[in-house]
Protein backbone atom coordinates (compact mmCIF):
# COMPACT_ATOMS: atom_id res chain seq x y z
CA UNK A 1 0.00 0.00 0.00
CA UNK A 2 2.40 2.03 0.56
CA UNK A 3 4.66 1.90 -2.97
CA UNK A 4 1.12 2.25 -4.34
CA UNK A 5 0.98 5.58 -2.32
CA UNK A 6 4.51 6.50 -3.37
CA UNK A 7 3.42 5.87 -7.15
CA UNK A 8 -0.03 8.24 -7.02
CA UNK A 9 2.39 10.58 -4.90
CA UNK A 10 4.71 10.39 -7.95
CA UNK A 11 2.11 10.18 -10.91
CA UNK A 12 1.01 13.58 -9.28
CA UNK A 13 4.17 15.26 -9.16
CA UNK A 14 5.00 14.04 -12.75
CA UNK A 15 1.08 14.96 -13.89
CA UNK A 16 1.88 18.53 -11.86
CA UNK A 17 5.40 19.01 -13.84
CA UNK A 18 3.68 18.23 -17.08
CA UNK A 19 1.28 20.82 -16.42
CA UNK A 20 3.95 23.42 -15.45
CA UNK A 21 5.75 22.48 -19.15
CA UNK A 22 2.52 22.80 -21.06
CA UNK A 23 1.69 26.05 -18.77
CA UNK A 24 5.14 27.20 -19.67
CA UNK A 25 4.90 26.24 -23.60
CA UNK A 26 1.44 28.31 -23.91
CA UNK A 27 3.44 31.08 -22.24
CA UNK A 28 5.84 30.99 -24.95
CA UNK A 29 3.45 30.25 -27.40
CA UNK A 30 1.27 33.25 -26.78
CA UNK A 31 4.45 35.50 -26.06
CA UNK A 32 5.57 34.19 -29.86
CA UNK A 33 2.17 35.49 -30.99
CA UNK A 34 2.51 38.75 -29.65
CA UNK A 35 5.48 39.34 -31.39
CA UNK A 36 3.83 38.12 -34.83
CA UNK A 37 1.60 40.15 -34.06
CA UNK A 38 3.42 43.74 -33.47
CA UNK A 39 5.87 42.50 -36.37
CA UNK A 40 2.86 42.13 -38.86
CA UNK A 41 1.52 45.50 -37.52
CA UNK A 42 4.90 47.20 -37.87
CA UNK A 43 5.25 45.61 -41.48
CA UNK A 44 1.40 46.67 -42.47
CA UNK A 45 2.46 50.36 -40.70
CA UNK A 46 5.94 50.29 -43.18
CA UNK A 47 3.65 49.34 -46.18
CA UNK A 48 1.41 52.54 -45.57
CA UNK A 49 3.79 54.53 -45.05
CA UNK A 50 5.19 53.17 -48.30
CA UNK A 51 2.12 54.26 -50.09
CA UNK A 52 2.27 57.53 -49.06
CA UNK A 53 5.08 58.28 -49.70
CA UNK A 54 4.98 57.01 -53.23
CA UNK A 55 1.65 58.50 -53.13
CA UNK A 56 3.17 62.06 -52.37
CA UNK A 57 6.68 61.06 -54.96
CA UNK A 58 3.88 60.86 -57.50
CA UNK A 59 2.40 63.69 -56.44
CA UNK A 60 5.59 66.20 -56.82
CA UNK A 61 6.67 64.41 -60.30
CA UNK A 62 3.11 65.64 -61.51
CA UNK A 63 4.22 69.29 -59.89
CA UNK A 64 7.18 69.36 -61.55
CA UNK A 65 5.67 67.95 -64.64
CA UNK A 66 3.23 70.69 -64.97
CA UNK A 67 5.93 73.73 -63.48
CA UNK A 68 7.77 72.17 -66.71
CA UNK A 69 5.05 72.67 -69.23
CA UNK A 70 3.75 75.85 -67.69
CA UNK A 71 8.00 77.05 -67.74
CA UNK A 72 8.22 75.63 -71.81
CA UNK A 73 5.02 77.69 -73.01
CA UNK A 74 5.90 80.61 -71.03
CA UNK A 75 9.60 80.30 -73.19
CA UNK A 76 7.50 79.47 -76.55
CA UNK A 77 5.37 83.01 -75.70
CA UNK A 78 8.42 84.64 -75.11
CA UNK A 79 10.51 83.46 -78.30
CA UNK A 80 7.05 84.26 -80.30
CA UNK A 81 7.91 88.12 -78.80
CA UNK A 82 11.10 88.10 -79.58
CA UNK A 83 10.63 86.95 -83.10
CA UNK A 84 8.01 89.49 -83.49
CA UNK A 85 10.23 91.99 -82.21
CA UNK A 86 12.74 91.17 -84.34
CA UNK A 87 10.48 91.20 -87.37
CA UNK A 88 9.04 95.10 -85.85
CA UNK A 89 13.19 95.71 -85.79
CA UNK A 90 13.82 95.01 -89.49
CA UNK A 91 10.85 96.30 -90.59
CA UNK A 92 12.20 99.76 -89.42
CA UNK A 93 15.80 98.91 -90.39
CA UNK A 94 14.09 98.45 -93.89
CA UNK A 95 12.14 102.01 -93.76
CA UNK A 96 15.36 103.64 -92.23
CA UNK A 97 17.57 102.17 -94.76
CA UNK A 98 14.54 103.31 -97.08
CA UNK A 99 14.85 107.18 -95.53
CA UNK A 100 18.37 107.57 -95.45
CA UNK A 101 18.47 106.57 -99.45
CA UNK A 102 16.06 109.04 -100.39
CA UNK A 103 17.70 111.63 -98.18
CA UNK A 104 20.72 110.99 -100.04
CA UNK A 105 19.06 111.09 -103.31
CA UNK A 106 17.79 114.50 -102.41
CA UNK A 107 21.16 115.37 -101.28
CA UNK A 108 23.10 114.11 -104.74
CA UNK A 109 20.33 115.69 -106.58
CA UNK A 110 21.27 119.18 -105.22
Amino acid sequence: ENDINNLKKQHKEEKQDLNNIIAQKESEIDHLSKQLETAENIMEQQKENAKMRDKQFRSEIQDLEKMLQDKKREMEEEGNKMRANEDKLRQNITKLNKTINEKEAIIDSL
